[in-house]
C-alpha cells in the first residue's frame, strides 16, 4: 500500500508540474501578442504624430475658410488615433508586467489558469482600441487627401480605400470560418474581433453561413442545440447517437446541503421553499437546531404548517453557501465536479460523481443586494417528506443529497437548469417504463415549473 501511495502522490504531483508549464507557455503566447501589439500601436502613434505635426497644420490653416468640416474630421481622428495607440501601448505593458510577476509568484496551475484567463479578456479590449486606432487613422488620411487633392482624386482614393477595407474584413470572416470548420479551434480572441466588426459592420454575403452558425452553441466545444433538441425529443442524432456528450462549465456550488438560501422579494415562494427542503437541514450546527426542533414538533396555535414556516432557516449570504467553485460536468444522466477544467481534460477522478435519477431542479434567488438566479439540486423524497413531521433520521439521510449551484452569469445558470431538466427526464424513463404519454408529462409537470 505504501508503495502505491507513493506513486499516487508522484504522479500528481507530476500532473501538477506539467499544468504548471502548460498554463505559463500559455501566457508566453499571450505576452507575444501583447508585444506584437505594442509594437504596431508605436508605429500608428508615429504617424498620428506626424500627421498632427506643422506641414499638416498650415495646410489646414491655408484651406480653413472652405474646409471646416474637414480639417474638424482631420484633427479630430488624428488625436483619436493618437490617443487609441496610447492607451494600447500603456494597458499592454501593464498587462505584461502583471502577468509575468503572477507567473513567477503564482503558488499552484489554479493561480496561473486565473491570471491566463485575465490576460485573455483583457487581450480582447487591447485588440479592439488597436482596431479602433486603425479605422481612425483611415478617416484622418482619407480627410486630408479630400482637404488637399481634387474631387476626382479624392473619390479614387476614397474608392481604394474602401475595396481594401471590404477585402479585408471578408477575408478576416472567411480565414476564421475556415479554421473553425476544418480544425477543433474555436476563434479563440479573434471571436471578439469578430463580434466588434459584425456589429459596426453585419455581413451581407456569409448571412446564410452565420445563420446556421447561430443555430449551434460552442460552449467549450461540448455540445449543439440541434443535437441537444434531437435527444430531448428521443431522436437519434446521426453519426453521433452512440457518442457520449457532455456539458461542462465553471459553477458556485455549495456544501452538500449547506442550508437554504433566503430572498426577501418573493417572501411567499420561499416559504413553500423553506416546508420542501424542511427535512434535509444539517444536523451539527447548533445555530438551527431550535428550529429543526420547531419543525419537527407541531405547535398549538398552528400546527406542522405553522411550525415549518416559523422555523427560519439561518441567513446565508451569497459568499457563504456558494463559494466552492469547481468545474461541473452533465453527461448524459451523471454529474460530476472537478476542481478545474484541467483535472476534467486529463481524465482525472472526479471529486463526486452523482446519478440523477430521483432529483429535481428548483429556481431560487440570492438574498440581497445581489438577489441572481440560483439553483437548488434535491432529492424528489425531499418535498414528500416535508409534509410530515421530520426526524432526525430522515434529515441525516437527506442532508449529503442537496446542494446549491450558480454559474457566473444569470443566463448561463437558467441555461444549467434546462440541461439539468432534461437529464432528470433521461433518467426517468428507465424508472418509468413504458407507460404512455402520462408517465412522461409527470415527472415533466413536476421538473418543468420553477418555484420562483
Amino acid at each position: 500500500m505504501g508503495m502505491l501511495e507513493a506513486e499516487q502522490q508522484m504522479w500528481v504531483a507530476n500532473q501538477k508540474r506539467d499544468l504548471l508549464e502548460l498554463r505559463h507557455r500559455q501566457i508566453h503566447a499571450r505576452v507575444d501578442l501583447l508585444n506584437q501589439l505594442n509594437t504596431q500601436a508605436m508605429l500608428v502613434a508615429g504617424s498620428a504624430v506626424a500627421s498632427l505635426g506643422g506641414e499638416s497644420l498650415e495646410t489646414i490653416d491655408a484651406v480653413w475658410a472652405t474646409a471646416t468640416v474637414l480639417d474638424f474630421i482631420f484633427v479630430a481622428s488624428t488625436a483619436a488615433t493618437l490617443c487609441f495607440s496610447l492607451w494600447v501601448i500603456f494597458i499592454s505593458s501593464n498587462l505584461i508586467m502583471l502577468s509575468q510577476m503572477t507567473a513567477l509568484t503564482g503558488h499552484s496551475a489554479y493561480d496561473v489558469k486565473t491570471a491566463d484567463e485575465i490576460l485573455e479578456r483583457r487581450i480582447n479590449q487591447v485588440r479592439s482600441f488597436y482596431l479602433l486606432a486603425l479605422v481612425t487613422l483611415l478617416v484622418s488620411a482619407l480627410s486630408m487627401v479630400w482637404m488637399n487633392c481634387t474631387h476626382w482624386n479624392s473619390l479614387i482614393s476614397t474608392v481604394i480605400f474602401a475595396v481594401v477595407v471590404v477585402h479585408a474584413v471578408h477575408t478576416l470572416r472567411e480565414t476564421s470560418a475556415e479554421f473553425q470548420r476544418s480544425t477543433s479551434f474555436d476563434g479563440g480572441d479573434d471571436t471578439h474581433l469578430l463580434q466588434c466588426i459584425n456589429s459596426a459592420w453585419p455581413p451581407g454575403c456569409c448571412r446564410r453561413r452565420d445563420a446556421q452558425r447561430a443555430r449551434s452553441v460552442r460552449f467549450h466545444g461540448r455540445r449543439e442545440r440541434v443535437a441537444s433538441g434531437r435527444s430531448r425529443a428521443g431522436r437519434p442524432e446521426g453519426s453521433s447517437a452512440g457518442r457520449r456528450e457532455a456539458y461542462g462549465g465553471w459553477v458556485l456550488k455549495s456544501k452538500p446541503h449547506a442550508g437554504p438560501l433566503r430572498s426577501k422579494v418573493r417572501p411567499s415562494a420561499i416559504d413553500l421553499f423553506r416546508a420542501a427542503i424542511a427535512a434535509s437541514r444539517p444536523i451539527g450546527q447548533p445555530s438551527d437546531r431550535s428550529a429543526r426542533h420547531a419543525a419537527a414538533e407541531p405547535r398549538a396555535d398552528g400546527g406542522e404548517e405553522h411550525a415549518a414556516r416559523s422555523a427560519h432557516p439561518p441567513f446565508l449570504p451569497p459568499a457563504g453557501p456558494l463559494h466552492d467553485r469547481c468545474w461541473l460536468v452533465l453527461r448524459d444522466t451523471t454529474l460530476a465536479w472537478y476542481n478545474s477544467e484541467d483535472e476534467h481534460t486529463l481524465q482525472t477522478p472526479p471529486k463526486e460523481v452523482v446519478s440523477l435519477q430521483g432529483y429535481i431542479v428548483r429556481e431560487t434567488m440570492e438574498p440581497e443586494p445581489s438577489c441572481g438566479a440560483a439553483l437548488i439540486v434535491m432529492p424528489r423524497s425531499a418535498l414528500a417528506a416535508a409534509t410530515s413531521a421530520v426526524t432526525t433520521d430522515q434529515a441525516a439521510a437527506l442532508a449529503p443529497k442537496s446542494w446549491y449551484m450558480r454559474a457566473e452569469t444569470d443566463e448561463e445558470t437558467r441555461r444549467w437548469r434546462d440541461m439539468l431538466n432534461v437529464a432528470i427526464r433521461q433518467a426517468a424513463r428507465p424508472a418509468l417504463g413504458q407507460s404512455g404519454a402520462d408517465a412522461q408529462r409527470g415527472p415533466g409537470g413536476v421538473i418543468g415549473g420553477a418555484l420562483l
